[in-house]
Protein backbone atom coordinates (compact mmCIF):
# COMPACT_ATOMS: atom_id res chain seq x y z
CA UNK A 1 0.00 0.00 0.00
CA UNK A 2 1.42 3.20 -1.28
CA UNK A 3 0.46 6.92 -0.15
CA UNK A 4 0.49 9.13 -3.41
CA UNK A 5 0.20 12.77 -3.77
CA UNK A 6 -1.07 13.79 -6.90
CA UNK A 7 0.12 17.08 -7.96
CA UNK A 8 -2.27 18.76 -11.07
CA UNK A 9 -1.84 21.80 -13.20
CA UNK A 10 -5.51 22.15 -14.19
CA UNK A 11 -4.56 24.84 -17.13
CA UNK A 12 -1.89 23.05 -18.36
CA UNK A 13 -2.53 22.46 -22.28
CA UNK A 14 -6.30 22.57 -23.10
CA UNK A 15 -7.26 21.57 -18.80
CA UNK A 16 -8.23 18.14 -20.07
CA UNK A 17 -6.86 16.64 -16.95
CA UNK A 18 -9.92 17.92 -14.77
CA UNK A 19 -11.96 15.69 -17.32
CA UNK A 20 -10.92 12.40 -15.69
CA UNK A 21 -9.99 13.32 -12.16
CA UNK A 22 -12.82 11.04 -10.65
CA UNK A 23 -11.15 7.91 -12.89
CA UNK A 24 -7.70 8.95 -11.83
CA UNK A 25 -8.00 8.58 -8.38
CA UNK A 26 -10.50 5.74 -9.16
CA UNK A 27 -6.65 4.23 -10.62
CA UNK A 28 -4.30 5.25 -7.88
CA UNK A 29 -6.73 4.19 -5.28
CA UNK A 30 -6.59 0.55 -6.22
CA UNK A 31 -4.83 -2.00 -4.05
CA UNK A 32 -5.81 0.09 -0.73
CA UNK A 33 -3.30 3.20 -1.37
CA UNK A 34 -4.06 6.58 -0.03
CA UNK A 35 -4.42 9.22 -2.14
CA UNK A 36 -4.23 13.39 -1.46
CA UNK A 37 -4.68 15.76 -4.25
CA UNK A 38 -2.71 19.29 -4.61
CA UNK A 39 -4.34 21.19 -7.28
CA UNK A 40 -1.85 24.33 -8.36
CA UNK A 41 -2.90 27.35 -10.04
CA UNK A 42 0.22 28.72 -10.14
CA UNK A 43 2.84 26.38 -10.95
CA UNK A 44 5.18 27.90 -7.87
CA UNK A 45 2.95 26.88 -5.44
CA UNK A 46 4.43 23.30 -5.41
CA UNK A 47 7.33 24.98 -4.16
CA UNK A 48 5.41 25.77 -1.34
CA UNK A 49 3.02 22.84 -0.26
CA UNK A 50 6.00 20.19 -1.50
CA UNK A 51 8.75 20.58 1.48
CA UNK A 52 5.90 21.05 4.56
CA UNK A 53 3.79 17.67 3.29
CA UNK A 54 6.35 15.45 1.71
CA UNK A 55 7.54 13.22 4.53
CA UNK A 56 3.80 11.80 4.33
CA UNK A 57 3.94 10.48 1.15
CA UNK A 58 6.00 7.20 -0.41
CA UNK A 59 5.34 8.10 -4.23
CA UNK A 60 4.37 11.74 -5.91
CA UNK A 61 2.56 11.79 -9.02
CA UNK A 62 2.65 14.91 -11.39
CA UNK A 63 0.49 16.27 -14.10
CA UNK A 64 1.41 19.12 -15.95
CA UNK A 65 3.47 20.91 -18.65
CA UNK A 66 7.31 20.39 -18.86
CA UNK A 67 6.71 23.63 -16.64
CA UNK A 68 5.15 22.50 -14.15
CA UNK A 69 7.82 19.42 -13.73
CA UNK A 70 10.42 21.52 -13.54
CA UNK A 71 8.71 23.63 -10.57
CA UNK A 72 8.18 20.01 -8.64
CA UNK A 73 11.78 19.12 -9.73
CA UNK A 74 12.82 22.46 -8.13
CA UNK A 75 10.92 21.55 -4.90
CA UNK A 76 11.83 17.91 -4.03
CA UNK A 77 15.91 18.48 -5.13
CA UNK A 78 15.79 20.60 -2.01
CA UNK A 79 15.34 17.24 0.00
CA UNK A 80 18.34 14.61 0.94
CA UNK A 81 18.42 12.33 -2.15
CA UNK A 82 17.77 9.35 -0.06
CA UNK A 83 14.78 10.95 1.28
CA UNK A 84 13.48 11.41 -2.33
CA UNK A 85 9.97 9.05 -2.99
CA UNK A 86 9.66 7.46 -6.42
CA UNK A 87 7.90 10.09 -8.82
CA UNK A 88 5.86 9.56 -11.71
CA UNK A 89 4.28 11.89 -14.50
CA UNK A 90 1.00 12.90 -16.52
CA UNK A 91 1.96 15.19 -19.50
CA UNK A 92 -0.88 17.41 -19.99
CA UNK A 93 0.95 20.30 -21.87
CA UNK A 94 1.80 21.12 -25.44
CA UNK A 95 4.99 19.51 -26.67
CA UNK A 96 5.47 17.30 -23.12
CA UNK A 97 9.54 16.53 -24.39
CA UNK A 98 9.91 14.31 -21.24
CA UNK A 99 7.14 12.62 -21.59
CA UNK A 100 8.21 11.52 -24.84
CA UNK A 101 11.89 10.47 -23.79
CA UNK A 102 10.42 8.47 -21.19
CA UNK A 103 8.23 6.73 -23.33
CA UNK A 104 4.90 8.17 -21.11
CA UNK A 105 1.72 8.09 -23.83
CA UNK A 106 -0.38 11.69 -23.66
CA UNK A 107 -3.70 9.56 -21.99
CA UNK A 108 -3.66 10.13 -18.89
CA UNK A 109 -5.56 6.80 -17.86
CA UNK A 110 -3.53 5.03 -20.40
CA UNK A 111 -0.18 6.17 -18.44
CA UNK A 112 -1.48 5.86 -15.05
CA UNK A 113 -2.67 1.54 -15.73
CA UNK A 114 0.82 1.40 -17.75
CA UNK A 115 2.96 3.04 -15.07
CA UNK A 116 1.37 1.47 -11.92
CA UNK A 117 0.32 -1.88 -13.40
CA UNK A 118 3.54 -2.84 -14.85
CA UNK A 119 5.82 -0.23 -13.53
CA UNK A 120 9.76 0.26 -14.48
CA UNK A 121 11.76 2.39 -11.40
CA UNK A 122 13.99 4.19 -13.92
CA UNK A 123 16.72 6.41 -12.39
CA UNK A 124 17.20 9.60 -14.13
CA UNK A 125 20.10 12.34 -14.30
CA UNK A 126 18.71 15.83 -12.65
CA UNK A 127 20.84 19.28 -14.37
CA UNK A 128 21.20 22.38 -12.85
CA UNK A 129 22.30 25.86 -14.24
CA UNK A 130 24.14 27.61 -11.11
CA UNK A 131 21.41 27.78 -8.16
CA UNK A 132 18.57 26.58 -10.29
CA UNK A 133 17.16 22.78 -11.28
CA UNK A 134 16.27 21.48 -14.73
CA UNK A 135 14.88 18.01 -15.91
CA UNK A 136 15.65 17.46 -19.49
CA UNK A 137 17.27 21.04 -21.07
CA UNK A 138 18.85 24.32 -20.57
CA UNK A 139 19.45 26.35 -23.73
CA UNK A 140 19.69 30.04 -25.06
CA UNK A 141 19.95 31.77 -28.33
CA UNK A 142 17.85 32.05 -31.01
CA UNK A 143 14.18 30.80 -30.19
CA UNK A 144 14.52 29.69 -26.45
CA UNK A 145 12.51 32.42 -25.46
CA UNK A 146 9.82 31.19 -28.02
CA UNK A 147 8.34 28.77 -25.65
CA UNK A 148 7.67 30.91 -22.82
CA UNK A 149 6.23 34.18 -24.64
CA UNK A 150 4.16 32.02 -26.82
CA UNK A 151 0.63 32.79 -25.27
CA UNK A 152 -1.25 30.06 -24.04
CA UNK A 153 -4.37 30.57 -25.70
CA UNK A 154 -1.44 30.28 -28.87
CA UNK A 155 -0.36 26.67 -27.02
CA UNK A 156 -3.61 25.45 -26.82
CA UNK A 157 -5.03 26.48 -30.13
CA UNK A 158 -2.41 25.38 -32.37
CA UNK A 159 -0.04 22.94 -30.14
CA UNK A 160 3.38 22.56 -31.68
CA UNK A 161 2.85 24.84 -34.51
CA UNK A 162 2.23 27.64 -32.28
CA UNK A 163 6.03 27.00 -31.18
CA UNK A 164 7.07 27.35 -34.93
CA UNK A 165 5.15 30.36 -35.82
CA UNK A 166 6.40 32.26 -33.00
CA UNK A 167 10.03 31.42 -33.72
CA UNK A 168 9.90 32.29 -37.79
CA UNK A 169 9.35 36.14 -36.44
CA UNK A 170 12.70 36.41 -34.87
CA UNK A 171 14.81 35.23 -37.98
CA UNK A 172 16.05 38.46 -38.70
CA UNK A 173 17.19 39.42 -34.58
CA UNK A 174 19.07 36.72 -34.33
CA UNK A 175 21.27 37.32 -31.04
CA UNK A 176 25.01 36.39 -30.81
CA UNK A 177 27.37 36.07 -28.34
CA UNK A 178 30.98 35.55 -28.12
CA UNK A 179 31.21 32.66 -25.52
CA UNK A 180 33.65 30.25 -24.10
CA UNK A 181 32.86 27.05 -23.09
CA UNK A 182 34.85 24.86 -21.24
CA UNK A 183 34.55 21.34 -20.08
CA UNK A 184 37.12 17.94 -19.22
CA UNK A 185 37.66 17.54 -22.66
CA UNK A 186 36.83 20.83 -24.74
CA UNK A 187 37.41 24.44 -24.81
CA UNK A 188 35.44 26.79 -27.24
CA UNK A 189 35.59 30.23 -27.43
CA UNK A 190 33.37 31.51 -30.52
CA UNK A 191 30.36 33.32 -31.58
CA UNK A 192 27.34 31.50 -30.87
CA UNK A 193 23.53 31.89 -31.98
CA UNK A 194 22.21 29.03 -30.17
CA UNK A 195 23.33 26.56 -27.37
CA UNK A 196 21.70 23.86 -25.29
CA UNK A 197 22.40 21.44 -22.92
CA UNK A 198 20.25 18.81 -22.13
CA UNK A 199 19.40 14.78 -20.97
CA UNK A 200 16.43 14.19 -23.75
CA UNK A 201 15.18 12.32 -26.80
CA UNK A 202 13.49 15.17 -28.08
CA UNK A 203 13.38 18.89 -27.79
CA UNK A 204 10.59 21.23 -28.92
CA UNK A 205 9.11 17.94 -30.46
CA UNK A 206 11.01 18.59 -33.51
CA UNK A 207 14.76 17.78 -32.55
CA UNK A 208 15.59 14.37 -32.03
CA UNK A 209 18.69 13.07 -30.46
CA UNK A 210 18.89 9.06 -31.14
CA UNK A 211 21.45 6.20 -30.75
CA UNK A 212 23.72 4.53 -28.42
CA UNK A 213 25.25 6.76 -26.69
CA UNK A 214 21.93 8.57 -25.90
CA UNK A 215 21.62 7.73 -22.29
CA UNK A 216 19.33 9.35 -19.76
CA UNK A 217 21.16 7.91 -16.46
CA UNK A 218 24.61 7.96 -17.31
CA UNK A 219 25.77 11.16 -15.92
CA UNK A 220 26.21 13.09 -19.23
CA UNK A 221 24.36 15.87 -20.77
CA UNK A 222 24.73 16.21 -24.48
CA UNK A 223 25.74 19.85 -25.28
CA UNK A 224 25.09 21.58 -28.81
CA UNK A 225 26.50 24.90 -29.87
CA UNK A 226 25.36 26.37 -33.20
CA UNK A 227 28.16 28.85 -34.76
CA UNK A 228 26.81 32.22 -36.06
CA UNK A 229 26.83 31.68 -39.89
CA UNK A 230 29.18 34.27 -41.83
CA UNK A 231 26.78 34.29 -45.24
CA UNK A 232 23.91 33.11 -46.42
CA UNK A 233 25.37 29.88 -47.78
CA UNK A 234 26.55 29.50 -44.08
CA UNK A 235 23.18 29.68 -43.49
CA UNK A 236 21.68 27.24 -45.73
CA UNK A 237 24.22 24.75 -44.46
CA UNK A 238 23.64 25.18 -41.33
CA UNK A 239 19.69 24.59 -41.89
CA UNK A 240 20.29 21.67 -44.02
CA UNK A 241 22.62 19.93 -41.31
CA UNK A 242 20.43 20.61 -38.31
CA UNK A 243 16.90 19.21 -40.52
CA UNK A 244 19.29 15.94 -41.26
CA UNK A 245 21.17 15.86 -37.68
CA UNK A 246 24.55 16.11 -39.12
CA UNK A 247 26.31 16.55 -35.67
CA UNK A 248 29.94 16.62 -37.59
CA UNK A 249 28.66 19.61 -39.21
CA UNK A 250 31.41 22.54 -39.24
CA UNK A 251 28.74 24.66 -38.01
CA UNK A 252 28.30 22.68 -34.57
CA UNK A 253 30.13 21.72 -31.98
CA UNK A 254 28.61 18.45 -30.44
CA UNK A 255 29.67 16.82 -27.39
CA UNK A 256 28.87 15.00 -23.82
CA UNK A 257 30.45 16.07 -20.70
CA UNK A 258 29.10 15.84 -16.74
CA UNK A 259 30.00 19.64 -16.06
CA UNK A 260 30.27 22.66 -18.65
CA UNK A 261 31.51 26.03 -17.57
CA UNK A 262 30.72 29.19 -19.69
CA UNK A 263 31.20 32.59 -19.50
CA UNK A 264 30.24 35.63 -22.00
CA UNK A 265 31.06 39.51 -21.83
CA UNK A 266 26.96 40.15 -21.38
CA UNK A 267 24.12 38.53 -19.84
CA UNK A 268 22.49 35.65 -21.47
CA UNK A 269 18.82 34.87 -20.74
CA UNK A 270 18.73 31.05 -20.33
CA UNK A 271 15.59 28.86 -20.81
CA UNK A 272 15.09 26.14 -18.81
CA UNK A 273 12.71 23.50 -19.28
CA UNK A 274 10.40 25.72 -21.59
CA UNK A 275 10.62 28.61 -18.68
CA UNK A 276 12.38 31.49 -18.63
CA UNK A 277 15.77 30.50 -16.01
CA UNK A 278 17.36 33.59 -15.40
CA UNK A 279 20.42 35.42 -17.38
CA UNK A 280 23.96 35.30 -16.83
CA UNK A 281 27.15 36.12 -17.69
CA UNK A 282 29.05 32.85 -16.04
CA UNK A 283 27.31 29.71 -15.67
CA UNK A 284 27.89 26.59 -13.97
CA UNK A 285 25.91 23.40 -15.34
CA UNK A 286 25.88 19.83 -13.30
CA UNK A 287 24.84 16.70 -13.89
CA UNK A 288 23.19 14.91 -10.67
CA UNK A 289 23.48 11.73 -11.73
CA UNK A 290 20.57 9.33 -11.12
CA UNK A 291 19.14 12.30 -8.71
CA UNK A 292 15.68 11.11 -9.15
CA UNK A 293 13.52 7.67 -9.45
CA UNK A 294 10.50 7.75 -12.03
CA UNK A 295 8.04 5.06 -12.57
CA UNK A 296 7.84 4.65 -16.59
CA UNK A 297 5.86 2.21 -18.56
CA UNK A 298 9.15 1.17 -20.67
CA UNK A 299 12.32 1.43 -20.37
CA UNK A 300 13.78 4.28 -22.65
Amino acid sequence: MNSILFIYNPNAGKGSINGVLSEIIQLLSKNGNTVSLLPTQRDKNVLTHLPLSFYQYSHILVSGGDGTLNNFVEAIMGIPKVLRPVCSYLPAGTVNDFASSLSIPKDPLKAIKLLFDTPIYFPYDIGSINDRYFTYIAGFGAFTEVSYETPQASKNLLGKMAYVLNGVKRLPNLKTYQITASSKTHTITDNIIYGMVCNTYSVGGFMKFQGPSIDLADGKFEVVLVKAPKTLADLNQLLFDLTTKNINSPHLYCFRTNHLHLVCEEEIPWTVDGEFGGSYREADIYNHQKALTFLIPQKP
